[in-house]
């Protein structure tokens, strides 16, 4: 697996994981205090997913690292754009999605995620 990370001004804000079959998913790393708490929703840059659309990556998520674990809240990218998601008004350079609008979340699949994605 492939990991470029995303780094702004030296800081890490995620990584983009692809696959050596060409299949990937950008991740933000974040801990529970950074959900945008007026709409309990996760909040992605709008050019980080131009550029996850641009490297052909269909999906795009959050690693929220929380004592000890890590838990993955996974959709589309296309979500971030569609009916559900919104500008956010406190910073308008980023799109959000409420949680309960992601496709994986760590109450769904848990287990699963952490099998196949593989990144501890």
């Amino acid at each position: 697996m492939k990991v470029e990370l995303h780094r702004v001004d030296m800081k890490v804000y995620g990584a983009w994981y692809t696959w050596p079959d060409g299949k990937g998913i950008y991740l933000a790393h974040r801990t529970p205090s950074q959900v945008y708490r007026k709409k309990t929703a996760w909040c992605l840059d709008r050019t980080t997913l131009e550029a996850t659309i641009d490297r052909g990556i269909k999906y795009a998520g959050v690693a929220v690292r929380n004592r000890g674990k890590v838990e993955y809240y996974l959709t589309p990218v296309a979500d971030f754009f569609g009916p559900h998601s919104f500008l956010n008004f406190d910073n308008p350079a980023q799109r959000g999605l409420p949680l309960s609008k992601f496709r994986v979340t760590p109450a769904t699949l848990a287990a699963n995620v952490n099998r196949a994605i593989r990144l501890r």
